[in-house]
């Protein structure tokens, strides 16, 4: 069973489906690298494959989590602010 920080895979799907941003990023995380991968091979430049499945998954996130442009902005703030500390 996969696990992360004493969760279970099937904790994060729950999370997941009550639309909560842990879930969602959590899935990020595991879908990121693999659909990156397979963008590569079609594309043949991996900085450009990540761009369109970064633009891809957050657009995703988006329309799952319903959030407003403004909250996408905050919550890419807060990140960002994170990394930077």
């Amino acid at each position: 069973m996969l696990k992360q920080f004493g969760k279970s895979y099937n904790d994060y799907t729950l999370s997941f489906q009550r639309g909560e941003e842990e879930g969602f990023d959590f899935f990020f995380r595991i879908l990121f690298p693999q659909l990156c991968f397979f963008a590569n091979r079609k594309l043949n430049n991996m900085e450009e494959a990540e761009d369109i499945v970064s633009a891809a998954l957050l657009k995703f996130g988006i329309s799952i989590l319903n959030l407003t442009m403004q909250e996408v902005l905050g919550l890419t703030c807060t990140k960002l602010s994170k990394m930077i500390v």
